[in-house]
């Protein structure tokens, strides 16, 4: 059954596109640019280029089969689902110096929202957002859905994901030649994940830095993973971030957070290296909680929802084709023992997985195919070892 919310929604949007569409009709006598396209979705811009918006959506349809591989126990289980759905607008006026952005998620029965932020750029190398935001550290977090080369981010990364919170931040790029540039964000936050209203804990700090010796990637590929433009010069980022959380209260990201007034940090070590279709990613993330407070679980157990642990992950891939890509991947993942034991967890995984993209319109419809083996140490148990078999299709723009 659709909620309230889920009923109101294309009302909204249809008001939406209406008013700012006379909006922008408003700002000159002159016909206004309107069209769609797969870059910018449904679009409005005013004939002076004062004022515009642009309104998309992203779709991922998934297929998972699971299935137990030796003396693992449990049943072969199978899926398919809608991964994301997501609508984002965008806008800007005073020419391109002030603009917004909007993402709103319904893939799991309830619409959510995601970013609210507002965008300042007093040049093209200087953005100031304010609002909720998506954290501006890991590599593989800050990938946008819609350009991953995996199906999915990695495991370690999910685990690791601090995801949208409330605040400030500053990116500047420093481009001190065609070879060498270098980019920056810092931070201010709430710490407590998205729009809570109320909370008693501290505050969050972020730094990141990314050094491009070899120049800027075509189409800001550092941070999209398939080597679309195949880079006709090798291209290679490196890049490095901190996160200080103090007295995190209620929660970060997607996970909830039962500890009170407790501190953990965060670093981010990673780099991305392109070149005439091949790619290669790697990242290490280790994440310290000061003092893992250990809450009372329903089966009497004593677990911390957020735990210290460092995890891998390498990936890469190479076009065969003008629109073919096999991937790759490796991924480890070692979470602190002590709260992952009484949680009946695991306490280390690796996941192997083999992929093929097959990129239709670019990252805007593309189909992407994944197998995979996954192996589980467990305290009591051992090891579990499955087999993953996963498909997805996706429309983006």
């Amino acid at each position: 059954m659709k909620t309230r919310t889920q009923k109101q929604l294309p009302l909204l949007v249809f008001f939406l596109v209406a008013i700012l569409t006379t909006s922008v009709d408003a700002q000159t006598n002159e016909q206004p640019n309107i069209g769609f396209s797969a870059a910018k979705g449904a679009y409005a811009e005013s004939a002076d280029h004062e004022m515009g918006f642009q309104i998309g959506i992203r779709m991922h349809q998934l297929f998972t089969y699971s299935q137990p591989l030796g003396n693992t126990s449990g049943p072969v289980t199978t899926s398919i689902l809608t991964r994301r759905a997501r609508l984002l607008l965008r806008g800007h006026m005073l020419g391109n110096k002030m603009g917004y952005f909007i993402q709103l998620g319904m893939d799991k029965g309830t619409t959510s929202l995601m970013n609210a932020e507002y965008r300042w750029k007093p040049d093209k190398y200087t953005q100031i957002s304010f609002g909720q935001f998506l954290l501006p550290l890991g590599r593989e977090e800050q990938t946008a859905s819609k350009v991953l080369q995996m199906i999915d981010r990695s495991n370690m990364s999910r685990f690791f994901w601090l995801g949208w919170d409330m605040g400030i931040n500053l990116k500047r790029t420093f481009r001190f030649s065609d070879e060498f540039a270098l980019k920056t964000a810092v931070a201010l936050t709430h710490g407590e994940g998205r729009n809570v209203r109320t909370a008693s804990g501290g505050w969050a700090y972020l730094a990141r830095i990314d050094l491009l010796p070899m120049g800027l990637f075509h189409g800001n590929g550092d941070y999209s993973e398939s080597d679309l433009y195949r880079e006709p010069t090798p291209k290679v980022s490196f890049g490095a971030g901190y996160y200080f959380n103090k007295d995190a209260y209620t929660m970060m990201g997607n996970n909830a957070w039962d500890g009170l007034d407790d501190n953990f940090n965060t670093i981010y070590l990673d780099f991305t290296f392109k070149y005439l279709g091949a790619s290669l990613i790697g990242e290490y993330i280790s994440r310290n909680v000061d003092n893992e407070i250990l809450t009372l679980s329903a089966d009497n157990l004593l677990y911390s929802a957020i735990t210290s642990g460092d995890g891998l992950n390498i990936q890469g891939g190479k076009f065969i084709t003008e629109t073919l890509e096999p991937t790759f991947r490796l991924s480890f993942l070692n979470p602190a023992d002590a709260p992952r034991i009484a949680k009946n967890a695991f306490t280390y995984q690796t996941v192997y997985s083999l992929g093929l993209n097959n990129f239709f319109l670019g990252h805007t419809l593309k189909l992407q195919s994944e197998i995979g083996y996954v192996t589980e140490t467990y305290a009591d148990t051992g090891d579990a070892n499955y087999f993953q078999f996963l498909i997805q299709f996706g429309i983006s723009f």
